[in-house]
């Protein structure tokens, strides 16, 4: 598993001296900076960047994104694949870490993960997925980064993931393979009494009892099994894990995206949810067009100690 991948490599030439201490010893954290965000706020975005298929279009707008991205304590990407170092250079915050080893030999991708923090990254860990399926996943490196930062006092764990795709027999059987997966590396790196969050595009959405294929919105899958198949599998995470969902804590059981910010409250540590917000209105570019097909989903939470 990799420790702060590219911190170094990936840093603008003026962060260089804020990052010294983290290029030379990989767990020295950087001092925090006198503008660090209050309360907590995370970006989560698959920013459309496949080998090849998105070159072009990555090479423009990933800088476009980079420097859209200074607001957010934490800002992480998925589907990073291609041209990462063009968002992570146009990003201002110090810390930086990507997730770009490739699974094995006929891995055609990296993980695709990647993050921006003005947190100090005291400790990264990562892994990818062993269960896949299907064309697109399998030639993946599709995983889980963990930083582990500190806010306003306040130990936190935070996990950016990027999940299985596709409504097939096959990648529901992966799916759920990736989320016990999943349940087992929190468990193991976030004991009970550590605050967690865990973000990412889970290509799956909350389970809503009694509610009809027809009225999800919006509707991600195929039809009632493949819908089924999936919500079973992304609520064994929550309700193994003991999460809550900040969109459904904020509004109740009515966003169905696949893009989610789940958290749980360490020992005497309460976890409120502010705000939720899907900013696809502003992350485009001079033209108007979308700068890539998934929503930025921006949250902010407040940590408070409760004894």
């Amino acid at each position: 598993m990799q420790r702060f991948p590219n911190l170094c490599r990936y840093s603008p030439p003026w962060a260089l001296l804020l990052i010294a201490a983290a290029c030379s010893e990989q767990t020295a954290p950087v001092p925090p900076p006198a503008a660090t965000p209050a309360p907590f706020k995370l970006i989560s975005y698959n920013v459309q960047a496949r080998p090849v298929l998105d070159d072009a279009r990555a090479a423009v707008n990933l800088p476009i994104i980079g420097g859209m991205l200074g607001e957010f304590g934490v800002a992480d990407v998925q589907e990073c694949f291609s041209q990462c170092d063009k968002l992570l250079a146009a990003a201002p915050q110090p810390q930086k870490y990507y997730f770009d080893d490739r699974q094995s030999i006929i891995s055609l991708a990296n993980s695709g993960l990647a993050g921006l923090s003005w947190y100090p990254i005291e400790k990264l860990v990562t892994t990818h997925y062993q269960a896949k399926a299907e064309l697109a996943d399998s030639v993946a490196s599709k995983g889980v980064a963990l930083i582990r930062i500190t806010v306003g006092g306040f130990a936190v764990d935070v996990y950016n993931t990027h999940m299985q795709a596709g409504d097939s027999d096959g990648a529901h059987t992966a799916q759920s393979a990736q989320a016990d997966e999943l349940v087992a590396f929190i468990t193991a790196n976030s004991p009970a009494d550590r605050t967690l969050v865990l973000h990412g595009d889970f290509n799956m959405g909350p389970a809503r009892p009694g509610k009809a294929f027809a009225d999800f919105a919006p509707n991600h899958y195929s039809n009632e099994a493949d819908m089924l198949a999936r919500t079973a599998n992304f609520q064994k995470i929550v309700d193994r894990l003991g999460l809550s969902d900040v969109s459904d804590v904020l509004f109740g059981p009515i966003k169905d995206h696949i893009e989610r910010v789940l958290y749980r409250p360490g020992s005497g540590v309460s976890v409120k949810p502010l705000s939720w917000e899907d900013r696809v209105a502003k992350f485009v570019d001079a033209s108007g067009a979308m700068l890539s097909d998934s929503m930025p989903l921006v949250v902010e939470l407040a940590f408070e100690k409760t004894r």
